[in-house]
């Protein structure tokens, strides 16, 4: 379920520490978490709305022990709902991204974290959290989460020189 598009939150938890509410939308013209549709999403019509204080939370296992990497789309809410607020991501008790602080609203926007040596087999929390301010119905909007495995493999080619500024490969 990781861009929403069941309709529901199966496969993840919602923590709402501050305020209560958090949970998945629907782009629609009436969707007051996307501005009206001002700010859609790009992975179909679902997506969490994750409120000040919050966190997204999942379980995660990988199948091939090496370095991940967590990939996602964050959105926001129009006037200064999202503006001001921190978010971040942890897997267990290691913050792998910091997300930067809005000034203006944007729409949804891909966000890549540094990678992180896992396991296989393991467990591992994956949460995605949003700062506690003081504001009332800040949120963020949160879609197309995944894990990528970053692979590192020498490429051989052999490089050489055919003459003067030259190069060749191959």
């Amino acid at each position: 379920n990781w861009s929403f598009e069941e309709g529901g939150i199966a496969g993840w938890t919602i923590i709402n520490t501050t305020e209560g509410g958090s949970g998945v939308q629907e782009i629609g013209p009436n969707d007051p978490y996307t501005g009206k549709g001002l700010y859609p999403t790009t992975n179909g019509t679902h997506y969490v709305m994750i409120r000040r204080g919050g966190q997204l939370q999942q379980t995660i296992q990988v199948p091939t022990a090496g370095k991940w990497r967590v990939v996602l789309e964050r959105g926001c809410r129009d006037g200064n709902y999202s503006k001001y607020m921190n978010s971040w991501v942890m897997i267990g008790d290691k913050k792998v991204m910091d997300m930067p602080r809005l000034s203006e609203p944007e729409g949804f926007t891909q966000y890549t974290s540094d990678q992180i040596e896992l396991s296989a087999g393991r467990d591992y929390l994956l949460s995605i959290e949003v700062e506690a301010v003081t504001a009332g119905n800040s949120s963020f909007n949160f879609d197309a989460i995944r894990l990528e495995r970053i692979a590192e493999e020498p490429i051989l080619v052999p490089f050489g020189k055919s003459g003067p500024g030259t190069l060749y490969a191959g």
